[in-house]
């Protein structure tokens, strides 16, 4: 967030799931997947799969490398979400 405000990006542009608190006052929203109710995730679907959002995926797991996929996440330095597949 720091570098993103150093930047100029607008506070109303960024948005945190963790540092809560963190530059209050410069219009950064904070959210959690804890409110998100089955509308919200159904929207936010809609957005990803028609390209306006895009999620980038750092690497792709099967299922049953869920111990590996973890050890991926914890080791840090990704460059998109973790995903688990099912087939």
């Amino acid at each position: 967030m720091d570098a993103a405000l150093e930047l100029g990006v607008p506070g109303g542009r960024i948005n945190t799931i963790a540092a809560r608190g963190h530059r209050a006052g410069a219009g950064i929203t904070e959210v959690g997947g804890q409110a998100a109710d089955i509308d919200d995730l159904r929207a936010l679907s809609a957005l990803i799969g028609s390209g306006e959002i895009v999620l980038p995926i750092d690497r792709v797991f099967p299922l049953e490398q869920v111990q590996g996929a973890y050890r991926h996440l914890m080791a840090g330095h990704l460059r998109g979400k973790v995903v688990l597949a099912t087939r």
